[in-house]
């Protein structure tokens, strides 16, 4: 048998500890009764892999395999078109350079992922795998690619499987339920040929564009969990901030708790901040217990995303983080030390930190700590502060004590609804006071329902708050639908009551979408009594001083200007206390 690299071990250990769990209470029945009553160790963390998508499949260039895995790459994701390969029924011919780049990976000390979703025009006409005849033929390929190529560690069915871009014919026709049984179908035929032939290899499926849990909890709940060693998911809909809330909605479910994740396309379209948002992801996401994470693309694809290396072989800003963290800090699995809402630092082992959040300074007194950038560049020690888009990286030699060895500046900020949205119904116990939506519908007050993402159509491909039975009423972290029919009068209000009461300043910033109507308003109600203000060109942004007491909570509600108008609006609240921190800013 094939031995695995590490990363394919990481995903089989699901299948071997779920298969071995009698054995385990078996085994402990003899131990004492005190060992008994104890709850078994967590296992050990595996850090989380690090890769690129790559496209040698569209072109073989052996010269970007030579300087990528000088950067160095080692996991890469890419697939292979089944048409070039299967020309004839039942005849596979692996003579083409796009078709034989595994063993070329494998050469160079690589391995794959491999994603498996187009069809064969052979079958169905080339569509996507529906019919029985050409599912069954869509494994037989599988397994053919799994035998042939050990590179291979992972097979992904599909890709974004729940949009409309990768599939055709009557998959793309069919409604959510009818398009998650062909995924199914397809997952089945190229698990079990797949495993066949290698029982260790790994299969991802769900297969999303966003954390669509609406979408993959069917799947799952249908059989699918039985047939895949974990869930793939490209996130680009959620902000960084936000992963940890929606991936927590989709772990909710029962059946989703334990099953691995895998990030197979990570990216960024901004050049700037490319390099920071792959170090904040990769940081979030593997304190989050995620598998592994392919940055896309590892070369230029022209869509605007920014890869690690450009068509001249120049490295980008990106291509630096990639490097920074597969020599810096993919050796351990991230560790969340949040203090607050509002910053974020995550531990590697016990000598690196990753740190970003609201602006305020970082102090270090230690001379044996220094701090990077996400390109691994030196910043000076007496110009650290935090940044909302940016990441600082603490390291030593020695250990580093971030309650001990770090210290922050004051912090104003209270409460802000984009930080602090949370999709239960109330903040956690430890959880500073924050902004507590609810929804007014024609006078009364309606309790928000977590809606999973993609649970039907025509809705958000993401978590989000709604009404049961209304699609154009909704709330996320920096978003809300006021949608509006026969003449109701619809609002949502932002209240927050939190101790000790104060005078605070509040910032409000809001924008209507670019669709009419886009006019709104907002009124402010606090112990100083009530202000209002209307949306010009479509947006308000106002700071101004509020007082709130235990009879008089602020409340800002914001609701369209017109009885029956419905707007989409961008919204950020935010609270500060401005006499917390003296001079301090």
């Amino acid at each position: 048998m094939t031995t695995l690299p590490k990363p394919a071990r990481a995903f089989v250990a699901r299948r071997a500890i779920l298969s071995g769990i009698s054995g385990l209470l078996l085994a402990a029945t003899a131990t004492s009764t005190a060992a008994q009553n104890e709850p078994p160790p967590d296992p050990p963390r595996e850090p989380m892999l690090l890769g690129a998508a790559s496209n040698f499949s569209q072109g073989w260039n052996a010269q970007l395999l030579a300087r990528a895995r000088a950067l160095p790459v080692r996991h890469f994701r890419d697939g292979m078109r089944w048409g070039d390969v299967e020309r004839r029924p039942g005849e596979y011919r692996f003579d083409r350079p796009q078709l034989n780049y595994p063993a070329e990976l494998a050469r160079a000390g690589g391995d794959l992922v491999l994603t498996v979703n187009w069809g064969n025009r052979l079958y169905d006409g080339g569509d996507t795998p529906h019919s029985p005849e050409a599912v069954a033929a869509f494994g037989r390929y599988v397994g053919e690619l799994v035998e042939r190529y050990p590179a291979i560690t992972t097979i992904e069915v599909g890709n974004e499987f729940n949009s409309a871009n990768f599939v055709s014919g009557p998959v793309r026709d069919a409604g959510l339920a009818e398009r998650a049984a062909y995924h199914l179908a397809m997952l089945r035929s190229a698990a079990e040929a797949a495993r066949a032939v290698r029982p260790d290899i790994e299969i991802l499926g769900g297969s999303t564009h966003s954390i669509a849990a609406g979408y993959l909890w069917p799947i799952l709940e249908q059989g699918g969990a039985a047939l895949m060693d974990g869930l793939a998911i490209h996130p680009y809909t959620t902000q960084i901030d936000q992963l940890p809330g929606q991936i927590e909605v989709l772990r909710s479910n029962p059946v989703a708790a334990s099953m691995p994740i895998a990030i197979t396309e990570f990216g960024s379209e901004d050049a700037a901040l490319a390099g920071d948002h792959l170090l904040r992801g990769y940081a979030a996401l593997s304190s989050l217990g995620v598998a592994s994470l392919y940055w896309y693309p590892l070369n230029d694809r022209g869509d605007g995303l920014i890869p690690l290396i450009e068509r001249d072989g120049t490295i980008t800003a990106a291509g630096e983080a990639f490097r920074f963290i597969e020599t810096e800090l993919a050796d351990h699995p991230g560790t969340d030390l949040s203090p607050d809402p509002f910053t974020f630092v995550h531990a590697f082992g016990q000598n690196r930190l990753v740190l970003w959040g609201d602006p305020r300074s970082v102090m270090v007194e230690r001379e044996d700590i220094a701090a990077l950038d996400a390109r691994g560049r030196p910043i000076a020690l007496d110009q650290l502060s935090l940044q909302t888009d940016q990441a600082i990286v603490l390291t030593s030699e020695r250990s580093i004590d971030f309650a001990g060895d770090v210290q922050l500046g004051c912090q104003t900020l209270v409460a802000d609804s984009y930080y602090q949205f949370a999709y239960g119904s109330a903040a956690a116990p430890n959880e500073l006071a924050r902004f507590e939506p609810t929804v007014i519908v024609a006078g009364s007050q309606s309790d928000w329902v977590l809606m999973p993402g993609q649970q039907t159509t025509s809705v958000p491909w993401t978590p989000y708050l709604g009404l049961s039975g209304r699609r154009n009423i909704r709330l996320s972290a920096d978003n809300v639908v006021l949608g509006q029919r026969d003449g109701e009068t619809i609002s949502v209000v932002f209240e927050f009551s939190g101790a000790p009461m104060r005078a605070l300043q509040l910032s409000i910033a809001i924008e209507a979408g670019t669709a009419a109507p886009r006019e709104f308003a907002a009124q402010i109600d606090d112990a100083n009594g009530t202000r209002e203000f209307r949306s010009e060109a479509g947006a308000i942004s106002e700071t101004t001083q509020i007082s709130v007491t235990p009879e008089a909570p602020l409340r800002v509600t914001l609701s369209p200007s017109e009885p029956g108008g419905s707007v989409n609006l961008d919204y950020r609240l935010r609270l500060r206390d401005p006499n917390k921190c003296g001079s301090t800013p």
